[in-house]
């Protein structure tokens, strides 16, 4: 029987200079807003942003809801990227890689031990807990159009 060795999550410092690279590399040219597997491409770059940044900016926290959309959003990338081509595929693995990373380093970090996609981790204590303001819900996926607030990262911000 073959087991695959966990490779340790990346450090905090890693995660942030891989982001860094990733925000000043331009959204690809050409990606079509719709894409033939039904992914909306620029919502989804949006999305995985947004739980990166979180997670980022949080120091490694990120709660159990968002740790569900960033798998599932990670799940897109991973789709988009294997049906894409070129420039456009290059930018949507390293998305993919990174949400995965972020990921690993945010179940390594869990005050509860390791984390499994699908098990939820209860905050460390209540002043953890989050109230569902807009601000706070995971972002949606899959919407029928751009996003109303479009991403300013791509723009050398």
């Amino acid at each position: 029987m073959s087991r695959e060795l966990a490779t340790p999550p990346l450090p905090l410092a890693t995660l942030h200079a891989l982001w860094r690279e990733l925000v000043d590399l331009p959204f690809p040219t050409g990606v079509a807003t719709e894409h033939r597997t039904g992914l909306d491409l620029p919502e989804l770059d949006h999305a995985a942003g947004e739980l990166i940044e979180r997670f980022l900016t949080a120091e490694g926290r990120l709660a159990a809801t968002d740790m569900i959309a960033l798998a599932r959003v990670r799940r897109d990338l991973a789709t988009a990227a294997r049906t894409l081509t070129g420039e456009a595929a290059e930018y949507f693995t390293r998305l993919e890689r990174l949400a995965g990373n972020v990921l690993a380093a945010r179940s390594a970090l869990s005050p509860i031990g390791p984390m499994h996609v699908g098990t939820l981790a209860p905050p460390a204590d209540a002043s953890e807990r989050r109230t569902a303001s807009s601000s706070d819900r995971p972002p949606s996926l899959h919407l029928a159009g751009p996003p109303d607030d479009p991403p300013e990262r791509h723009a050398g911000a």
